[in-house]
């Protein structure tokens, strides 16, 4: 049985295998233990990085936690000096959290690493495989773009996708 939201060619299990293996891929454990930055402070971080500057529970609904949480997590993040808040000056109320240069650092190692990681993976590819990756991937990009802003709030950036391009390229030319 397939979903109305996709295709009649492209099965329920095809979908979550595709899924799966694209999570687990990009969340690998060894990479979580290599830098010592838990998952959910990474995404924080990565959150707030996109958006440049963000208030607790803007923070808090896009992560889909509670502001208590949420203010926990940035009070951890803001200990171990990968995150500074301060008041806004329109508006003494508000808390803009943003990432310091330590912050900033830490999330592109992270980034580094699984890019490090995912064109070593693409250079034991042969190349017409990197080319259908390549393509499907673009296409995936492109669908998660056409998406209602409900679904999708921007398309999705992982920091280095230009990077993992051109190591796409030159890695057929290694093997």
């Amino acid at each position: 049985m397939t979903s109305p939201h996709r295709p009649p060619h492209v099965s329920d299990q095809e979908a979550r295998r595709a899924a799966a293996m694209l999570v687990s891929l990009w969340e690998s454990d060894e990479l979580a233990a290599a830098h010592q930055l838990p998952r959910t402070q990474e995404r924080t971080l990565a959150v707030i990085d996109a958006a440049g500057h963000m208030t607790a529970s803007a923070l808090g609904q896009r992560l889909g936690s509670r502001a208590s949480s949420v203010s926990r997590l940035c009070g951890r993040l803001e200990s171990a000096g990968l995150l500074s808040r301060r008041r806004a000056s329109h508006d003494r109320r508000r808390v803009d959290f943003t990432l310091t240069e330590a912050g900033k650092r830490a999330l592109e190692s992270v980034r580094r690493q699984r890019l490090d990681r995912m064109n070593a993976i693409l250079a034991s590819l042969d190349r017409p495989a990197q080319t259908a990756l390549k393509r499907g991937l673009e296409g995936l990009g492109d669908a998660l773009a056409r998406l209602p802003r409900a679904d999708c709030r921007r398309r999705p950036s992982l920091g280095g996708e230009q990077a993992l391009a051109e190591e796409g390229e030159g890695a057929g030319e290694q093997a």
